[in-house]
């Protein structure tokens, strides 16, 4: 899908987004966003911020860069960080071509976008390029269960959700890692395997 597409896709649900992604961030993804960005240091980047479901759990003192490829989705994110008075600098950039230098930040954290993007493994090295080499990259993403029967049911969803939000239900993300040449230093996977909590380096 060419990222006009995607943008579409965004610029259309991006009304609703928060009221879709609620009860999951309440229910499920709120305790490990927060330990995700617990482990966040230096000069950050956050890669497909979306709406800015992370920036709570930010402290108000790091220095925080945001990208997005969908210009709705930053201005709910512009929202929410002047709502809870952090300071980001948001910019519209493409996952797979960062508009950045290479080694210009401490830490590189991206959430729930690596099912959207068309060449997920160029987009991790991308993130390899622009952390610094002592540096970590921070990865929760949901994808292919470890449970026979979900797995089977997120392969006969992934169509649907693929035209709806550009969504790949069952890329295996530890294996995406490791084809990109990241080094993984703690993988866990929670609720059935479905999501990917990953820390790793260049």
């Amino acid at each position: 899908m060419k990222n006009g597409e995607i943008v579409d896709r965004y610029t259309d649900i991006s009304s609703t987004y928060n009221r879709r992604i609620s009860l999951t961030n309440t229910f499920i993804l709120k305790r490990l966003r927060k330990k995700l960005i617990n482990k966040s240091k230096g000069k950050i980047l956050e890669i497909a911020a979306g709406s800015g479901a992370n920036f709570l759990y930010y402290s108000k003192s790091q220095n925080i860069t945001c990208i997005d490829l969908t210009p709705a989705m930053l201005k709910l994110a512009k929202k929410e960080a002047e709502k809870i008075s952090l300071k980001v600098k948001l910019k519209i950039a493409d996952a797979e071509n960062l508009p950045f230098k290479s080694n210009s930040f401490n830490t590189v954290i991206e959430t729930l976008g690596l099912c959207t993007y068309n060449d997920p493994v160029k987009a991790l090295k991308e993130m390899k390029r622009v952390c610094k080499k002592n540096g970590r990259i921070l990865l929760l993403e949901h994808g292919k269960s470890k449970n026979r029967f979900i797995s089977k049911l997120q392969s006969f969803k992934e169509k649907y959700l693929f035209k709806k939000k550009c969504c790949k239900l069952t890329r295996d993300h530890c294996d995406l890692v490791e084809e990109s040449g990241l080094k993984i230093l703690k993988a866990e996977r929670k609720f059935f395997g479905v999501i990917y909590f990953i820390v790793a380096r260049p």
